[in-house]
Protein backbone atom coordinates (compact mmCIF):
# COMPACT_ATOMS: atom_id res chain seq x y z
CA UNK A 1 0.00 0.00 0.00
CA UNK A 2 1.18 3.79 0.40
CA UNK A 3 4.02 4.30 2.22
CA UNK A 4 4.53 7.25 5.21
CA UNK A 5 8.44 9.00 5.40
CA UNK A 6 8.85 11.65 8.11
CA UNK A 7 11.74 13.73 7.67
CA UNK A 8 10.89 17.31 8.88
CA UNK A 9 7.49 16.93 6.80
CA UNK A 10 6.32 13.63 5.26
CA UNK A 11 5.27 12.44 2.33
CA UNK A 12 2.21 9.85 1.28
CA UNK A 13 3.44 8.23 -1.67
CA UNK A 14 1.98 5.60 -4.12
CA UNK A 15 4.34 2.62 -5.63
CA UNK A 16 6.89 3.26 -7.71
CA UNK A 17 7.67 6.76 -6.04
CA UNK A 18 10.72 7.81 -4.89
CA UNK A 19 11.69 10.93 -1.74
CA UNK A 20 14.82 12.18 -1.18
CA UNK A 21 16.54 10.72 2.30
CA UNK A 22 18.77 12.65 4.48
CA UNK A 23 22.24 11.85 2.84
CA UNK A 24 20.57 13.36 -0.15
CA UNK A 25 20.09 9.73 -1.51
CA UNK A 26 16.99 8.56 -3.63
CA UNK A 27 14.79 6.03 -2.66
CA UNK A 28 12.38 3.98 -4.87
CA UNK A 29 9.72 2.44 -3.51
CA UNK A 30 8.73 -0.44 -6.06
CA UNK A 31 6.51 -3.69 -5.34
CA UNK A 32 9.15 -6.16 -4.56
CA UNK A 33 12.65 -3.91 -4.10
CA UNK A 34 14.02 -0.91 -2.53
CA UNK A 35 16.85 0.51 -3.76
CA UNK A 36 19.06 3.74 -3.41
CA UNK A 37 21.08 6.49 -5.75
CA UNK A 38 22.81 9.52 -5.82
CA UNK A 39 20.75 12.05 -7.76
CA UNK A 40 18.73 13.11 -5.94
CA UNK A 41 15.13 13.70 -7.12
CA UNK A 42 11.93 12.58 -5.50
CA UNK A 43 9.71 11.13 -8.49
CA UNK A 44 6.08 10.26 -8.45
CA UNK A 45 5.11 7.43 -11.56
CA UNK A 46 2.04 6.42 -12.78
CA UNK A 47 0.12 3.84 -10.40
CA UNK A 48 -2.83 1.63 -11.17
CA UNK A 49 -3.33 1.21 -7.06
CA UNK A 50 -4.80 3.32 -4.53
CA UNK A 51 -6.35 5.50 -6.65
CA UNK A 52 -9.22 8.01 -5.11
CA UNK A 53 -12.51 8.49 -6.23
CA UNK A 54 -11.32 11.16 -9.14
CA UNK A 55 -8.81 7.88 -10.85
CA UNK A 56 -5.48 9.66 -9.48
CA UNK A 57 -2.98 8.31 -6.87
CA UNK A 58 -3.79 9.38 -3.46
CA UNK A 59 -1.07 11.77 -2.43
CA UNK A 60 -0.57 14.08 0.81
CA UNK A 61 2.09 16.96 0.92
CA UNK A 62 3.13 18.97 3.90
CA UNK A 63 4.50 22.53 3.48
CA UNK A 64 7.46 21.44 2.07
CA UNK A 65 9.39 18.63 0.07
CA UNK A 66 13.28 18.96 0.34
CA UNK A 67 14.43 17.67 -3.07
CA UNK A 68 12.85 17.93 -6.44
CA UNK A 69 9.86 16.13 -7.44
CA UNK A 70 9.28 14.57 -10.99
CA UNK A 71 6.15 13.57 -12.32
CA UNK A 72 5.75 11.05 -15.44
CA UNK A 73 2.52 9.89 -17.11
CA UNK A 74 0.93 11.15 -13.00
CA UNK A 75 -1.68 13.99 -12.69
CA UNK A 76 -1.34 16.37 -9.98
CA UNK A 77 -3.60 19.18 -8.28
CA UNK A 78 -1.84 21.48 -5.22
CA UNK A 79 -4.51 22.15 -3.56
CA UNK A 80 -2.52 24.05 -0.85
CA UNK A 81 0.96 25.92 -0.52
CA UNK A 82 3.80 24.30 -1.19
CA UNK A 83 7.86 25.06 -0.92
CA UNK A 84 9.68 22.82 -3.61
CA UNK A 85 13.48 23.52 -2.73
CA UNK A 86 15.20 21.82 -5.65
CA UNK A 87 13.43 21.31 -9.18
CA UNK A 88 10.26 20.40 -10.64
CA UNK A 89 10.06 17.98 -13.61
CA UNK A 90 6.94 16.65 -15.58
CA UNK A 91 6.02 15.28 -18.60
CA UNK A 92 3.04 13.13 -20.43
CA UNK A 93 1.36 14.85 -16.78
CA UNK A 94 -1.36 17.45 -15.79
CA UNK A 95 -0.40 20.12 -12.96
CA UNK A 96 -2.89 22.09 -11.54
CA UNK A 97 -2.01 24.74 -9.04
CA UNK A 98 -5.63 25.56 -7.94
CA UNK A 99 -7.13 29.31 -6.96
CA UNK A 100 -5.41 30.72 -3.70
CA UNK A 101 -2.84 27.88 -3.86
CA UNK A 102 0.82 29.56 -3.75
CA UNK A 103 3.73 27.11 -4.90
CA UNK A 104 7.33 27.66 -4.67
CA UNK A 105 10.64 26.25 -6.56
CA UNK A 106 13.21 27.30 -5.78
CA UNK A 107 14.98 25.67 -8.76
CA UNK A 108 13.89 25.55 -12.33
CA UNK A 109 10.73 24.35 -14.03
CA UNK A 110 11.02 21.78 -16.84
CA UNK A 111 8.52 21.17 -18.94
CA UNK A 112 9.47 18.56 -21.60
CA UNK A 113 8.26 18.05 -25.25
CA UNK A 114 5.53 15.83 -26.43
CA UNK A 115 3.79 15.57 -29.60
CA UNK A 116 0.42 15.68 -29.71
CA UNK A 117 0.29 15.53 -25.57
CA UNK A 118 -2.97 17.09 -24.50
CA UNK A 119 -1.34 17.34 -21.00
CA UNK A 120 -0.99 20.87 -19.24
CA UNK A 121 0.32 22.66 -16.77
CA UNK A 122 -2.75 24.94 -15.36
CA UNK A 123 -2.30 28.37 -13.00
CA UNK A 124 -4.92 29.53 -11.68
CA UNK A 125 -3.24 30.76 -8.60
CA UNK A 126 0.22 31.66 -7.60
CA UNK A 127 3.70 30.03 -8.65
CA UNK A 128 6.94 31.34 -8.06
CA UNK A 129 10.10 29.91 -9.80
CA UNK A 130 13.63 30.80 -8.92
CA UNK A 131 15.26 29.49 -11.34
CA UNK A 132 14.52 29.32 -15.06
CA UNK A 133 11.36 28.29 -16.56
CA UNK A 134 11.80 26.01 -19.78
CA UNK A 135 8.87 24.63 -21.55
CA UNK A 136 9.63 22.68 -24.80
CA UNK A 137 5.89 22.01 -25.07
CA UNK A 138 3.75 23.87 -26.89
CA UNK A 139 2.48 26.97 -25.83
CA UNK A 140 -1.11 26.00 -25.37
CA UNK A 141 -0.77 23.53 -22.94
CA UNK A 142 0.29 26.20 -20.69
CA UNK A 143 -2.73 27.76 -19.29
CA UNK A 144 -3.35 30.42 -17.07
CA UNK A 145 -7.21 30.96 -16.65
CA UNK A 146 -7.78 33.48 -14.30
CA UNK A 147 -7.09 36.93 -14.42
CA UNK A 148 -5.55 37.02 -10.72
CA UNK A 149 -3.10 34.03 -11.84
CA UNK A 150 0.46 34.59 -11.34
CA UNK A 151 3.48 33.47 -12.38
CA UNK A 152 7.10 34.77 -10.84
CA UNK A 153 9.74 33.47 -12.69
CA UNK A 154 13.62 35.13 -11.54
CA UNK A 155 15.80 33.20 -14.51
CA UNK A 156 14.43 32.32 -17.90
CA UNK A 157 11.43 31.90 -19.40
CA UNK A 158 10.87 29.77 -22.51
CA UNK A 159 7.93 28.20 -24.32
CA UNK A 160 7.74 26.42 -27.63
CA UNK A 161 10.98 25.48 -27.30
CA UNK A 162 11.72 29.11 -28.00
CA UNK A 163 10.65 29.81 -31.20
CA UNK A 164 7.43 32.20 -31.25
CA UNK A 165 5.57 31.12 -33.98
CA UNK A 166 4.08 27.82 -33.35
CA UNK A 167 1.34 28.11 -30.87
CA UNK A 168 0.35 31.12 -28.37
CA UNK A 169 0.32 30.74 -24.26
CA UNK A 170 -3.22 30.20 -23.65
CA UNK A 171 -2.85 32.74 -20.21
CA UNK A 172 -5.18 35.26 -18.64
CA UNK A 173 -3.14 36.13 -15.91
CA UNK A 174 0.64 37.91 -15.63
CA UNK A 175 3.87 36.98 -16.06
CA UNK A 176 6.54 38.99 -14.80
CA UNK A 177 10.25 37.71 -15.52
CA UNK A 178 13.86 39.02 -14.24
CA UNK A 179 15.36 36.83 -16.61
CA UNK A 180 15.23 36.44 -20.82
CA UNK A 181 12.19 35.76 -22.89
CA UNK A 182 11.97 33.13 -25.36
CA UNK A 183 8.97 31.96 -27.65
CA UNK A 184 6.36 34.35 -26.29
CA UNK A 185 2.72 34.55 -28.23
CA UNK A 186 -0.37 35.24 -26.83
CA UNK A 187 -3.77 34.70 -28.71
CA UNK A 188 -5.64 38.37 -29.08
CA UNK A 189 -8.42 38.64 -26.90
CA UNK A 190 -6.29 37.22 -23.79
CA UNK A 191 -5.93 39.61 -20.83
CA UNK A 192 -2.50 38.13 -20.28
CA UNK A 193 0.35 41.20 -19.42
CA UNK A 194 3.74 40.37 -19.21
CA UNK A 195 6.25 42.22 -17.51
CA UNK A 196 9.84 42.65 -17.48
CA UNK A 197 11.25 43.53 -14.22
CA UNK A 198 15.13 42.61 -14.33
CA UNK A 199 17.87 44.65 -12.87
CA UNK A 200 20.24 43.91 -15.66
CA UNK A 201 19.68 43.66 -19.80
CA UNK A 202 17.13 41.53 -20.73
CA UNK A 203 16.08 40.37 -23.99
CA UNK A 204 12.47 38.99 -25.19
CA UNK A 205 11.55 37.21 -28.23
CA UNK A 206 8.52 36.41 -29.39
CA UNK A 207 5.42 37.18 -31.48
CA UNK A 208 2.42 38.32 -29.70
CA UNK A 209 1.51 40.54 -26.70
CA UNK A 210 -1.51 41.43 -24.58
CA UNK A 211 -0.07 43.83 -21.94
CA UNK A 212 3.59 43.93 -21.91
CA UNK A 213 5.28 46.03 -19.22
CA UNK A 214 9.02 47.30 -19.76
CA UNK A 215 9.96 47.73 -16.58
CA UNK A 216 14.05 47.34 -16.34
CA UNK A 217 15.88 49.90 -14.68
CA UNK A 218 19.40 49.44 -15.52
CA UNK A 219 21.30 50.70 -18.07
CA UNK A 220 21.18 48.36 -20.58
CA UNK A 221 17.46 47.70 -20.67
CA UNK A 222 15.60 44.94 -23.07
CA UNK A 223 17.06 43.84 -26.21
CA UNK A 224 13.73 43.17 -28.95
CA UNK A 225 15.05 39.95 -30.69
CA UNK A 226 12.26 39.73 -33.28
CA UNK A 227 9.03 41.40 -34.48
CA UNK A 228 6.10 41.01 -32.70
CA UNK A 229 2.55 42.69 -32.25
CA UNK A 230 1.07 43.98 -28.93
CA UNK A 231 -2.56 43.91 -28.26
CA UNK A 232 -2.69 45.85 -25.02
CA UNK A 233 -1.01 48.36 -23.31
CA UNK A 234 2.04 49.30 -23.78
CA UNK A 235 4.43 50.50 -20.89
CA UNK A 236 8.03 51.53 -21.03
CA UNK A 237 8.38 54.23 -18.52
CA UNK A 238 12.32 54.14 -17.95
CA UNK A 239 14.10 53.70 -21.49
CA UNK A 240 12.51 53.15 -24.82
CA UNK A 241 13.99 49.19 -25.99
CA UNK A 242 16.85 48.44 -28.20
CA UNK A 243 14.88 47.58 -31.03
CA UNK A 244 17.71 46.32 -33.71
CA UNK A 245 15.75 46.55 -36.86
CA UNK A 246 12.61 44.30 -35.25
CA UNK A 247 9.48 45.81 -35.66
CA UNK A 248 6.96 46.28 -32.44
CA UNK A 249 3.12 47.11 -34.00
CA UNK A 250 0.66 48.81 -31.07
CA UNK A 251 -2.47 49.81 -31.45
CA UNK A 252 -2.74 54.00 -31.29
CA UNK A 253 -4.94 53.71 -27.92
CA UNK A 254 -2.26 51.88 -26.11
CA UNK A 255 0.11 54.36 -26.14
CA UNK A 256 0.94 56.48 -23.04
CA UNK A 257 2.56 59.74 -22.10
CA UNK A 258 5.74 59.96 -19.61
CA UNK A 259 7.26 56.43 -21.72
CA UNK A 260 9.46 55.65 -24.27
CA UNK A 261 8.76 54.04 -26.98
CA UNK A 262 11.49 53.60 -30.37
CA UNK A 263 9.74 52.79 -33.63
CA UNK A 264 6.57 51.93 -32.92
CA UNK A 265 4.41 51.07 -35.75
CA UNK A 266 1.09 52.49 -34.61
CA UNK A 267 -2.53 51.33 -35.70
CA UNK A 268 -6.38 52.10 -34.83
CA UNK A 269 -7.48 55.31 -33.23
CA UNK A 270 -6.01 57.54 -30.68
CA UNK A 271 -9.18 58.75 -28.09
CA UNK A 272 -7.11 60.48 -25.48
CA UNK A 273 -4.09 63.27 -25.48
CA UNK A 274 -1.04 61.27 -25.54
CA UNK A 275 2.65 62.46 -25.52
CA UNK A 276 4.62 59.53 -27.53
CA UNK A 277 8.60 59.81 -26.45
CA UNK A 278 10.29 58.00 -29.58
CA UNK A 279 9.57 57.88 -33.52
CA UNK A 280 6.28 56.58 -34.61
CA UNK A 281 5.81 54.66 -37.68
CA UNK A 282 3.04 53.87 -40.25
CA UNK A 283 2.09 51.14 -42.74
CA UNK A 284 -0.17 48.84 -44.02
CA UNK A 285 -2.91 50.58 -41.26
CA UNK A 286 -4.85 53.01 -41.08
CA UNK A 287 -4.49 55.90 -38.25
CA UNK A 288 -6.97 58.18 -37.22
CA UNK A 289 -6.84 61.24 -35.13
CA UNK A 290 -9.85 62.62 -33.85
CA UNK A 291 -11.61 65.88 -33.57
CA UNK A 292 -10.45 67.26 -29.65
CA UNK A 293 -7.57 64.80 -29.68
CA UNK A 294 -4.25 65.73 -29.31
CA UNK A 295 -1.12 63.64 -30.10
CA UNK A 296 2.49 64.46 -29.54
CA UNK A 297 5.33 62.90 -31.19
CA UNK A 298 8.80 63.71 -29.52
CA UNK A 299 10.70 62.10 -32.30
CA UNK A 300 10.22 61.29 -36.06
CA UNK A 301 6.70 60.50 -37.74
CA UNK A 302 7.22 58.10 -41.13
CA UNK A 303 4.41 56.83 -43.26
CA UNK A 304 5.60 54.20 -45.96
CA UNK A 305 4.88 50.90 -47.68
CA UNK A 306 6.20 47.79 -48.79
CA UNK A 307 4.34 47.35 -51.94
CA UNK A 308 3.02 49.97 -54.62
CA UNK A 309 -0.81 47.71 -54.18
CA UNK A 310 -1.29 49.16 -50.91
CA UNK A 311 -1.07 53.06 -52.76
CA UNK A 312 -4.71 53.78 -52.24
CA UNK A 313 -5.60 51.67 -48.79
CA UNK A 314 -4.22 52.64 -45.46
CA UNK A 315 -4.38 56.47 -44.56
CA UNK A 316 -3.40 58.75 -41.90
CA UNK A 317 -6.64 60.67 -41.03
CA UNK A 318 -5.76 63.93 -38.74
CA UNK A 319 -9.36 65.49 -37.20
CA UNK A 320 -7.59 66.80 -34.00
CA UNK A 321 -3.73 67.87 -33.88
CA UNK A 322 -1.09 65.92 -34.41
CA UNK A 323 2.19 67.71 -33.56
CA UNK A 324 6.09 66.33 -34.37
CA UNK A 325 9.09 67.77 -32.82
CA UNK A 326 11.53 65.45 -35.48
CA UNK A 327 10.71 65.24 -39.16
CA UNK A 328 7.04 64.29 -40.84
CA UNK A 329 8.35 61.19 -44.13
CA UNK A 330 5.86 60.16 -46.44
CA UNK A 331 6.38 57.81 -48.90
CA UNK A 332 3.33 56.05 -49.90
CA UNK A 333 1.60 58.92 -51.84
CA UNK A 334 -0.34 61.96 -49.98
CA UNK A 335 -3.19 61.48 -51.30
CA UNK A 336 -3.77 58.90 -48.44
CA UNK A 337 -2.70 61.84 -45.95
CA UNK A 338 -6.42 63.48 -44.89
CA UNK A 339 -7.19 66.27 -42.52
CA UNK A 340 -10.28 67.77 -41.54
CA UNK A 341 -11.13 72.12 -41.55
CA UNK A 342 -10.31 72.37 -38.10
CA UNK A 343 -7.14 69.93 -37.70
CA UNK A 344 -3.61 70.96 -37.31
CA UNK A 345 -0.40 69.28 -38.26
CA UNK A 346 3.04 71.37 -36.43
CA UNK A 347 5.84 69.66 -37.15
CA UNK A 348 9.40 70.99 -35.98
CA UNK A 349 11.52 69.71 -38.62
CA UNK A 350 11.29 68.71 -42.14
CA UNK A 351 7.85 67.73 -43.84
CA UNK A 352 8.57 65.46 -46.76
CA UNK A 353 5.30 64.07 -48.96
CA UNK A 354 5.15 61.73 -52.07
CA UNK A 355 8.35 60.41 -51.46
CA UNK A 356 10.01 63.70 -51.74
CA UNK A 357 8.56 64.34 -54.97
CA UNK A 358 8.28 61.28 -56.56
CA UNK A 359 5.17 61.33 -57.16
CA UNK A 360 2.91 64.74 -56.52
CA UNK A 361 -0.02 63.06 -55.39
CA UNK A 362 -2.57 65.74 -53.71
CA UNK A 363 -2.57 66.42 -50.38
CA UNK A 364 -6.51 65.77 -49.24
CA UNK A 365 -6.15 68.17 -46.51
CA UNK A 366 -8.57 71.47 -45.12
CA UNK A 367 -6.68 72.08 -42.10
CA UNK A 368 -3.89 73.77 -41.39
CA UNK A 369 0.18 72.48 -41.78
CA UNK A 370 2.57 74.63 -39.45
CA UNK A 371 6.26 73.74 -40.57
CA UNK A 372 9.62 74.74 -39.04
CA UNK A 373 11.58 73.28 -41.54
CA UNK A 374 12.03 72.42 -44.83
CA UNK A 375 8.81 71.30 -47.26
CA UNK A 376 9.29 69.10 -50.33
CA UNK A 377 6.91 67.28 -52.40
CA UNK A 378 3.83 69.57 -51.45
CA UNK A 379 0.71 69.64 -53.71
CA UNK A 380 -2.68 70.64 -52.14
CA UNK A 381 -4.58 71.14 -55.31
CA UNK A 382 -8.27 72.17 -54.91
CA UNK A 383 -8.52 72.00 -51.38
CA UNK A 384 -8.56 74.12 -48.48
CA UNK A 385 -5.45 73.42 -46.64
CA UNK A 386 -3.16 76.22 -45.73
CA UNK A 387 0.52 75.75 -45.11
CA UNK A 388 2.30 78.20 -42.96
CA UNK A 389 6.40 78.31 -42.57
CA UNK A 390 7.37 79.61 -39.67
CA UNK A 391 11.09 78.35 -38.97
CA UNK A 392 13.44 80.62 -37.64
CA UNK A 393 16.70 79.80 -39.64
CA UNK A 394 16.32 79.37 -43.57
CA UNK A 395 13.79 77.09 -45.28
CA UNK A 396 13.36 75.56 -48.24
CA UNK A 397 10.30 74.63 -49.83
CA UNK A 398 9.27 72.68 -53.16
CA UNK A 399 6.53 71.06 -54.94
CA UNK A 400 3.33 71.85 -56.94
CA UNK A 401 0.15 73.89 -55.96
CA UNK A 402 -0.76 75.51 -52.70
CA UNK A 403 -4.34 76.84 -51.39
CA UNK A 404 -2.81 79.20 -48.81
CA UNK A 405 0.59 79.59 -47.99
CA UNK A 406 1.78 81.90 -45.03
CA UNK A 407 5.48 83.01 -45.16
CA UNK A 408 5.64 83.43 -41.16
CA UNK A 409 9.64 82.78 -41.65
CA UNK A 410 11.78 85.61 -38.98
CA UNK A 411 15.31 84.22 -40.43
CA UNK A 412 17.42 86.81 -42.20
CA UNK A 413 17.76 83.97 -44.61
CA UNK A 414 13.79 83.79 -45.12
CA UNK A 415 12.73 81.18 -47.59
CA UNK A 416 13.98 79.58 -50.92
CA UNK A 417 12.45 77.78 -53.85
CA UNK A 418 13.33 74.73 -54.91
CA UNK A 419 10.74 74.50 -57.43
CA UNK A 420 7.81 75.98 -59.69
CA UNK A 421 5.08 76.84 -57.69
CA UNK A 422 1.01 77.64 -58.03
CA UNK A 423 -0.45 79.10 -55.19
CA UNK A 424 -4.61 79.00 -55.24
CA UNK A 425 -5.79 80.94 -52.57
CA UNK A 426 -3.61 83.55 -49.72
CA UNK A 427 0.05 84.42 -50.37
CA UNK A 428 1.39 86.06 -47.33
CA UNK A 429 4.63 87.05 -47.40
CA UNK A 430 5.31 89.86 -44.17
CA UNK A 431 8.15 89.74 -43.39
CA UNK A 432 10.51 89.28 -46.45
CA UNK A 433 10.38 88.40 -50.45
CA UNK A 434 10.80 84.52 -51.52
CA UNK A 435 13.74 83.59 -52.37
CA UNK A 436 13.04 82.60 -56.02
CA UNK A 437 16.44 80.49 -56.89
CA UNK A 438 15.49 81.10 -60.70
CA UNK A 439 11.53 79.70 -60.07
CA UNK A 440 8.46 80.77 -60.70
CA UNK A 441 5.70 81.59 -58.25
CA UNK A 442 2.45 82.00 -59.69
CA UNK A 443 -0.49 83.59 -58.12
CA UNK A 444 -4.49 83.90 -57.80
CA UNK A 445 -4.14 88.03 -57.98
CA UNK A 446 -6.88 88.64 -55.14
CA UNK A 447 -5.15 86.55 -52.83
CA UNK A 448 -2.34 89.06 -52.61
CA UNK A 449 -2.07 91.68 -49.85
CA UNK A 450 -0.91 95.17 -49.28
CA UNK A 451 2.32 95.74 -47.16
CA UNK A 452 3.46 92.61 -47.89
CA UNK A 453 6.67 91.50 -49.94
CA UNK A 454 6.96 89.91 -53.28
CA UNK A 455 9.23 88.60 -56.06
CA UNK A 456 8.67 88.33 -59.15
CA UNK A 457 4.89 86.79 -59.08
CA UNK A 458 2.81 85.42 -63.02
CA UNK A 459 -0.75 85.80 -63.07
CA UNK A 460 -3.11 82.70 -64.58
CA UNK A 461 -6.42 82.38 -64.80
CA UNK A 462 -6.18 78.68 -64.41
CA UNK A 463 -4.52 79.57 -61.08
CA UNK A 464 -6.60 82.52 -60.18
CA UNK A 465 -10.16 84.57 -61.38
CA UNK A 466 -10.58 86.87 -64.48
CA UNK A 467 -11.32 90.37 -62.29
CA UNK A 468 -9.26 91.29 -59.78
CA UNK A 469 -11.80 92.49 -57.39
CA UNK A 470 -9.63 94.30 -54.42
Amino acid sequence: GTTDYTYENYIRLCKNSVINTPYNERIIVGIDKTYSSKDGAIIIKQSSDYLDETGRCIYLFEDKIMGSLELYQYDMTFDKDLTICGNIYFQWAKVVINDDVEITINGNVYKKYNEYNPRALIINGHMNVLGDFICDDCGHRMRMENEDSYLYVQGDFRLNNGVSSIFPFDSNGTVEVKGNISGYAISEGKSNTLILSGTKKQTIKGNSFNNLYLLNGSNEGVDILSDFKIFGEYHSPYKAPNLSGWRTTVYADNLFSNNYYDKVFVLGTFSKDVIINGTVEQSFANMYIPENVSVKINGNFIKYTESDSSIFVYGLYIYGKMEVLGNFNEYEGALRLHMGENSKLLVHGNLSLNGNEKNLWTFDSNGTVEVKGDVSGYNAYNTKNTLILSGDQEQNISGETFNNLYLLNTSDEGVTLESDIKIQGEYHSPYKAVNLNGHKTTVNPNGLFSNHYYDTVYFDQHVGQDTIDK
